[in-house]
């Protein structure tokens, strides 16, 4: 069966539907056979993209953690600054749980008096 060649709008539109959601082997798409190799090149490309932004993401975060360390007096301890933060966050989220909690409480007894008067 011989492949038909697609016009290069449908494989733009087909490049940013994939873009927006690429959870698909682009290069794989029925109907755009013909245009395999190019697809290919494109998630090759977008991958590497990615890639690239996520080591420079990384990059910041252990300039910021190494930063942090030497701050506090720990320099180059990133991984106990890391499990440091993480205990921080937990505990912001217990303290945000119990503010919670003491509202519904507070709430809780005003319309018990309501109730009682």
């Amino acid at each position: 069966m011989e492949h038909l060649r697609r016009t290069p709008e449908d494989i733009e539109a087909l490049k940013k539907s994939w873009v927006d959601d690429p959870c698909w082997d682009i290069e794989c798409t029925d109907g755009f056979e013909a245009h395999y190799d190019e697809l290919l090149a494109y998630s090759q490309e977008k991958h590497a993209e990615c890639a690239g932004q996520r080591r420079k993401q990384e990059e910041r975060e252990n300039e910021r953690l190494l930063n942090r360390a030497e701050e506090l007096g720990i320099p180059g301890a990133i991984e106990v600054v890391r499990s440091m933060e993480r205990c921080e966050n937990q505990l912001r989220a217990f303290e945000q749980r119990v503010a919670d909690l003491r509202e519904e409480i507070a709430h809780g007894f005003a319309e018990l008096r309501k109730m009682c008067r």
